[in-house]
């Protein structure tokens, strides 16, 4: 009744699943590490390319607002 499920699985491969597992769980963490310490700006640039920014760049211009998100005055009184 104590007979393992993979009894012709050699003892190696498990070491390669390990260390794919290791691997991936040691730069998830440390990438949330580096995440936090920098800042959003940055984190945002990298997350998003060039096509994105340019795109909100347009949808900025376009409607007047400013980086915050903010309406400008001459923007405001077209309204």
């Amino acid at each position: 009744m104590t007979q393992s499920f993979c009894t012709d699985v050699d003892s190696g491969d498990y070491e390669y699943v390990f260390l794919g597992w290791f691997i991936a769980s040691i730069s998830m963490i440390g990438g949330a590490f580096g995440t936090g310490l920098e800042e959003c700006t940055a984190v945002h640039n990298a997350a998003y390319g060039r096509r994105h920014r340019d795109r909100q760049q347009r949808l900025r211009d376009t409607s007047g607002a400013t980086e915050d998100g903010k309406r400008t005055d001459r923007s405001a009184a077209d309204d």
